[in-house]
């Protein structure tokens, strides 16, 4: 389904931009640019909730004990690369 938004001239300016460099479409620029901002966003909020878990040393601790579990249950015969 197709909705109708308004864009600030820069905006639109910036996206045609885009469309022309890459040979996109402007919908397909945008529904890229979009994923990419949303990807970004999860990704910061998944390093913030990490930093703010390596602030609690027993939280810390934890994680590390059941990531070297998960390591461990991994053993396939192949080094790490």
């Amino acid at each position: 389904m197709a909705v109708t938004i308004r864009l600030q001239p820069k905006t639109h300016k910036a996206l045609k931009e885009t469309a022309d460099i890459t040979g996109e479409s402007m919908q397909e620029a945008l529904d890229k640019a979009v994923e990419e901002r949303r990807r970004r966003l999860y990704l910061e909020g998944l390093s913030s909730d990490y930093a703010n878990l390596r602030k609690d040393p027993k939280a810390a601790a934890d994680l590390d004990k059941e990531t070297a579990l998960w390591d461990s249950a991994s053993n396939d015969g192949l080094e790490d690369a």
